[in-house]
């Protein structure tokens, strides 16, 4: 799934300023979303702007705290500013997708605050549960499908992975990410880490949800850690609509390991960055304190002005030296987002770049395996403004 900014005749950047007549303020957001859906209609039959989805952002003094969607439509209303909420764009683009409410029984449709389809405020790097993700179509190649049991006595073993985990590969190819169990279950590790470390609830549990077909509700029916008093969970036929009771149990939790092979002494490199504010001196960063936070004196920070949009920081090592594993000490007090999908490069003793990737949602420690060794002489990790 891709999101590509429309282009057309006054679109910048995928948005299109529309003028109506009528004055919005106090109006409901659904209301004024209808007016300007009808306004834009008109008027595109003759700009011709071609799309698939479209949203309807409404300005500050329209009625309503949040957005509207129809499932599997091709339009979202937003009350003015509600735009700017991560959680509540995911929610409405989820109903876009044809996704459905998720909650937990004998409780309301919102409750799942493991999933955007049921979360809350704050919720930014998050996925969602484990039915939406199989309807959704994007990880065909981690499912793996357990309802073919029949008849009782007959078991099955799987071994599922983080989304994040998954998605980098760090357990290999032979591990799924979502179980189909039948009875309308469905199944992940809901690894809080990565894409999904700011996961709401359940957080590195085992979390088993029910929906019943591709745009029904779903609702928590359990979640499994890996201690004695939670690891096991039993469904009854009549729950599930079979012909016999299920049980599902958690044999082992294991983390990705870290890596704690020979680590290379960077604190005689040269550490250079873009700009310095607040004396937070590029050599913070190799002074060998891994203290995170401000207070701390050990984190480092560019301007943010206008001369600097794009910030860089970068260290030359005294020699080349054979990496396979970069671990990143992100700022842990506040503002660790700054580093979202930053870039880390690497350059060899010739000066050429040998490794570049993007380094995604920003972690506390951001742990990143090269997969193999790389003959490194220079580190450099770039934020952009775009």
């Amino acid at each position: 799934l891709s999101f590509v900014p429309s282009t057309g005749p006054g679109v910048v950047d995928g948005v299109l300023e529309l003028a109506v007549s009528q004055n919005m303020t106090g109006l409901h957001v659904s209301t004024a979303g209808q007016i300007a859906r009808n306004e834009f209609n008109l008027l595109n039959q003759n700009l011709g702007i071609e799309f698939d989805n479209y949203s309807i952002i409404c300005p500050y003094g329209v009625k309503g705290s949040g957005g509207l969607a129809q499932t599997r439509g091709n339009h979202q209303f937003y009350a003015g500013g509600a735009d700017r909420s991560l959680e509540l764009v995911m929610h409405e683009f989820g109903h876009t997708l044809g996704f459905h409410h998720s909650g937990l029984p004998n409780e309301g449709d919102y409750d799942d605050n493991s999933c955007m389809m049921g979360c809350c405020a704050g919720a930014q790097q998050m996925c969602f549960n484990a039915a939406k993700s199989w309807y959704s179509g994007w990880y065909t190649e981690g499912h793996v499908m357990v309802n073919h049991l029949s008849t009782p006595g007959q078991w099955g073993k799987v071994n599922l992975v983080g989304i994040d985990d998954y998605l980098r590969g760090v357990f290999g190819e032979s591990n799924s990410f979502v179980a189909n169990i039948g009875g309308g279950l469905f199944m992940v590790f809901n690894r809080k880490k990565g894409i999904n470390s700011g996961v709401k609830a359940y957080g590195d549990e085992v979390v088993i949800v029910q929906q019943w077909g591709e745009g029904g509700r779903s609702k928590v029916l359990a979640h499994l850690a890996n201690n004695e008093s939670n690891r096991r969970v039993e469904f009854n036929r009549i729950q599930l609509y079979t012909d016999f009771d299920i049980a599902i149990e958690v044999c082992n939790i294991v983390f990705a390991p870290v890596v704690t092979g020979p680590q290379i002494d960077v604190t005689d490199g040269l550490a250079t960055q873009s700009s310095t504010a607040a004396g937070a001196e590029a050599t913070r960063a190799i002074d060998g304190n891994l203290d995170q936070s401000w207070l701390g004196g050990s984190v480092t920070h560019t301007s943010g002005d206008e001369e600097d949009l794009d910030p860089w920081w970068e260290l030359s090592l005294v020699e080349a030296q054979q990496v396979q594993h970069v671990r990143i000490f992100n700022r842990n007090d506040c503002c660790g987002s700054r580093l979202n999908n930053a870039i880390l490069e690497l350059y060899n003793d010739e000066g050429e770049l040998t490794y570049r990737h993007n380094l995604g949602a920003a972690e506390d420690i951001k742990e990143v395996r090269l997969g193999e060794n790389y003959l490194v002489s220079r580190v450099k990790i770039q934020v952009s403004s775009e």
